[in-house]
């Protein structure tokens, strides 16, 4: 999953989107690639290898200038906001992340998706399904006193929830997005809206988006290099 992870962040900033939010693991070199690349620089990644030699590191790199050439200019820094399911998580990605992130998304083992294992051992229930227990659990107190704005993820689509989330200190919740393409649960009307607002946003960056159309090739090619360890 790491090796699109340069191509679509550099792309997505092309298209000129504010945020950026991404889990799955521990992307601490995430905020230093939207540093590099808002400025028109070269970025890397770290790479997990299997059978590589506990001292060595792997590291995937994408410079702008390969891609863009004489058109490279500066371009926004989008923020970041981390998914995570852990108060050791959220205090790494805020404290020892440099630079830190701009914001967090808690998320509950209820979460869709592919979610963190258990603490403490893997224990299937009658289902087959992981087992979670009070270790589990996210100290909502520890995450506010971090000082950085936060969502809630996972059992929290419900008006009474979000109530709850935001008593607790969060800015909100964050909920299956999919639902907006459902025609039993949002009008027309309200899809409209959507549609148009997407469609000024895109005549907005349509100049960016022909600069990255013309750069796919340039983009292939760089997933294509081979992974240099360091």
């Amino acid at each position: 999953m790491t090796l699109p992870n340069l191509p679509s962040i550099y792309g997505a900033m092309l298209a000129g989107v504010d945020y950026v939010i991404m889990g799955a693991g521990i992307p601490r070199d995430i905020p230093a690639v939207l540093d590099a690349f808002s400025k028109g620089e070269k970025a890397s990644i770290r790479v997990n290898v299997s059978g590589a030699e506990k001292d060595e590191e792997f590291r995937m790199y994408l410079d702008p200038k390969d891609i863009m050439g004489e058109q490279l200019t500066e371009i926004p820094r989008p923020k970041f906001y981390a998914i995570v399911s852990s108060n050791i998580l959220a205090t790494t990605m805020v404290k020892k992340t440099k630079p830190p992130v701009d914001g967090l998304v808690i998320e509950h083992n209820t979460a869709g998706g592919h979610n963190a294992p258990p603490r403490g051992g893997l224990n299937l229930g009658e289902t087959g399904e992981p087992t979670y227990g009070d270790k589990d659990e996210v100290d909502l107190a520890k995450i506010k006193a971090l000082n950085v704005p936060f969502w809630l993820a996972g059992s929290w689509g419900e008006a009474c929830k979000l109530k709850e989330a935001v008593a607790a200190g969060a800015q909100g919740i964050q909920i299956e997005l999919c639902s907006l393409c459902a025609k039993n649960l949002v009008s027309s009307t309200v899809l409209k809206r959507l549609s148009l607002k997407s469609f000024q946003k895109y005549s907005q960056t349509r100049k960016l988006r022909r600069q990255v159309s013309r750069s796919r090739l340039l983009i292939l090619r760089a997933l294509s290099q081979p992974l240099k360890p360091i």
